[in-house]
């Protein structure tokens, strides 16, 4: 099992701007994230990226509960600062 899931993590992080990319596309404009409507592309797709590239990390942590914490708290404070509305923020 655990070779299998090796391999999801490399595929993932090998097409990870690609998934970001459709990801991106998608969100910008599907009617439950308005808040995504009008950012700029590049900074969606940025963020897809960023969250695909954490199953790597948390694959390799020591504890991955951390790992995801800090993630989402990164993503929070940038978020936050480029004022995204706090409830998009955490839901979907």
């Amino acid at each position: 099992m655990q070779a299998y899931a090796s391999k999801l993590i490399d595929l993932i992080d090998s097409k990870a701007e690609g998934i970001a990319r459709q990801w991106a596309a998608d969100v910008m404009k599907h009617d439950r994230t308005p808040s995504y409507h009008s950012l700029p592309k590049d900074m969606v797709i940025e963020q897809g990226i960023d969250f695909y590239k954490l199953f790597r990390r948390m694959s390799l942590a020591e504890n991955s509960y951390e790992e995801a914490k800090t993630f989402s708290w990164k993503y929070a404070e940038v978020s936050t600062g480029k004022r995204h509305p706090c409830m998009k923020l955490f839901t979907r």
